[in-house]
């Protein structure tokens, strides 16, 4: 029995062999085919090292797979953001470049404010270049396209030193004194620090000399004389030209305005002789017999007188006038309303028939240191000339005239008491 059983088991055993190494051998097929050719996958001992190393690889080849565009070989990603800068930068500039050749000049202010947010250190190269660039606009008499140019950015920086300095400029180039000087001493409203609002006062009153010695070599008395009329109003510490402004007044026989100019310089170290000079002129001038120049035009003349010490006229001698008169336009244009003193409303005969004046009261009138005070005169507004009025027997018949026809002068002096 027992040899029987061991036959069994025997046969059973390598029945069950076969069938394993059946499964196996279909099995290694299997996986053999479904392997690439040359395959590491069955590289199940491979050491960490080399894997890691794989696996950094792997990594390298994905970093390197998104480059920015146009990225040479070797650059550094950390530069892409200065590339990028680098040209918006160019470009904005290209479009400011563009603007300001075709003269828009506000729209190339728009894209400067851009770039002096976010680039400044680009901006302020363009700003002294343009400094630069109107100045040659100035030295080339283009003064249309300076004006434009400056308006734009002084709208942008209304505190920009440099550029209302070349406003300054930009007056003085096309002989605009009056605003030339305005804007000077506007520009100390603009300055905080001390010294520098010192220093640019200086200036302004070195470019009020400069003028005022183009003026006084012309022996243009008048434009003078309202030249340091202005300057005083704004700078009223300005002695040197407040006696500048006595000897214009002097010399076109203002005599009284003068004196009282010159006087108080007396107390000034720095002025006192000069002051005194004119005074001895001006005293001397009382003294001789005056004679003052009239300008003929046809059968009349014209006299220039002072209003109130300070407001220049020039009025027609009209001794058939009783009362002396002013137009309407130069009542208003001297500013006359705020210093006369309404007397009344007048019925004055004219060419054109009665009409109504209103009078007023002025504190002084004076030609050649003769002086009336508290003298009337009516304001009409349907009076029309070249002239300023007419100067008629309220101011005449009170000094000895005579009107010298052959060389156009008037001869005035005191009557006796």
């Amino acid at each position: 029995m027992k040899p029987v059983y061991i036959k069994v088991m025997r046969y059973f055993l390598l029945l069950l062999l076969s069938v394993s190494l059946a499964l196996n051998g279909y099995f290694y097929l299997k996986l053999q085919a479904l392997a690439p050719h040359g395959s590491e996958f069955f590289f199940s001992a491979r050491p960490a090292g080399e894997k890691q190393a794989l696996s950094g690889k792997a990594q390298v080849r994905k970093t390197s797979a998104s480059p920015i565009e146009g990225k040479s070989p070797g650059q550094n990603p950390a530069d892409s953001g200065a590339i990028i800068s680098d040209e918006s930068i160019t470009a904005l500039l290209t479009q400011i470049k563009a603007q300001v050749q075709s003269e828009a000049y506000y729209d190339a202010l728009a894209l400067f404010v851009d770039l002096k947010q976010e680039y400044p250190a680009q901006a302020l190269p363009l700003r002294e270049a343009w400094l630069t660039y109107i100045d040659n606009l100035l030295t080339a008499k283009r003064f249309s396209s300076a004006e434009l140019f400056l308006q734009a950015y002084l709208h942008a920086y209304p505190d920009d030193i440099a550029f209302l300095s070349l406003r300054i400029d930009f007056f003085q180039a096309k002989r605009q004194t009056e605003l030339a000087v305005e804007h000077a001493y506007e520009l100390l409203y603009h300055i905080l620090d001390y010294q520098q609002k010192v220093d640019y006062l200086n200036a302004a009153r070195e470019r009020v000399k400069q003028e005022s010695q183009i003026l006084l070599q012309r022996q243009a008395w008048q434009a003078l004389a309202q030249l340091c009329q202005q300057v005083l109003a704004l700078d009223p510490e300005f002695y040197e030209i407040q006696l500048l402004l006595a000897r214009a007044e002097y010399e076109q026989d203002f005599l009284a305005a003068a004196e009282s100019n010159a006087r108080p310089l007396l107390d000034l170290p720095q002025l006192a002789s000069r002051a005194q000079s004119l005074l001895d002129r001006i005293d001397a001038a009382y003294t001789e017999p005056s004679r003052i120049p009239l300008i003929q035009e046809g059968q009349h003349y014209i006299v220039r007188g002072l209003i109130n010490q300070d407001h220049p006229v020039a009025l027609m001698l009209d001794t058939g006038a009783s009362i002396s008169l002013l137009s309407q336009d130069t009542f208003e244009q001297l500013g006359l309303a705020a210093q006369a003193s309404f007397i009344e409303t007048i019925r004055l005969n004219t060419a054109g028939g009665v009409v109504n004046s209103s009078l007023y009261q002025v504190s002084s009138f004076e030609i050649s240191g003769y002086i009336l005070k508290d003298m009337h005169f009516a304001v009409s507004p349907y009076f029309s000339s070249d002239h300023d009025g007419l100067l008629g027997m309220n101011y005449l018949g009170r000094f000895n005239f005579y009107i010298d026809q052959a060389d156009n002068s008037l001869k005035l002096e005191q009557k006796s008491p």
